[in-house]
């Protein structure tokens, strides 16, 4: 894929005055075509990473200093939309610390790329319960209507089409397989509107 890619805008850059605006655009599909692909193979193997990481150790890892790395990693598209991200106490947990920072990261992403007209507002809330915590993450985004709410932790499944907002329906099915390692359920209270 990087090989069609990278001779596919080679092709464009030294013989762009020799094509047509639809030789072009042939062009263009197919760079834009590998980009997906690569994305979504890299995708696919994130996913298959995550069960295979018995040499990984479970190490006690502060989710306080996880999210200021995530912050840290989400600061420009943070600026560049004035998202306003707060967070009530994280608790340390014993478990693999890229599982931590992969979770809070592509929930975070998500809640700032499906913001409506407004500024997203993101809050993170933890509370122990009896059996393990809760993780909440509260945003006031575009919401998602109750009949596709299971569908969107599925792999490569969408609501929006491409050209609405990027991305392969990767994010979320890793955060299921994540919440999963741990015997954990993952889920969403929203409908249309509601964030």
């Amino acid at each position: 894929l990087r090989a069609m890619t990278a001779f596919s805008q080679l092709l464009e850059q030294r013989y762009s005055n020799q094509l047509d605006s639809a030789g072009k655009g042939y062009i263009n599909h197919i760079v834009e075509g590998g980009i997906r692909m690569k994305a979504m193979i890299d995708g696919i193997l994130e996913l298959s990473r995550i069960d295979n990481q018995e040499e990984t150790q479970n190490t006690s890892v502060n989710l306080e200093q996880t999210l200021e790395t995530v912050l840290e990693n989400l600061k420009i598209i943070c600026l560049e939309t004035q998202a306003i991200i707060t967070h009530e106490a994280l608790p340390r947990l014993n478990m693999i610390e890229n599982h931590g920072l992969q979770l809070l990261q592509n929930l975070i992403i998500n809640s700032i790329k499906f913001r409506g007209s407004e500024p997203p507002r993101i809050h993170i809330t933890a509370k122990q319960q009896s059996k393990g915590w809760l993780f909440s993450i509260q945003d006031n985004g575009i919401g998602i209507p109750k009949d596709q709410q299971k569908r969107i932790f599925q792999l490569f499944q969408k609501l929006h089409s491409q050209k609405t907002y990027k991305g392969y329906g990767i994010g979320l099915a890793i955060c299921k397989k994540i919440v999963a390692y741990y015997q954990g359920d993952i889920w969403i209270e929203s409908s249309s509107g509601k964030g």
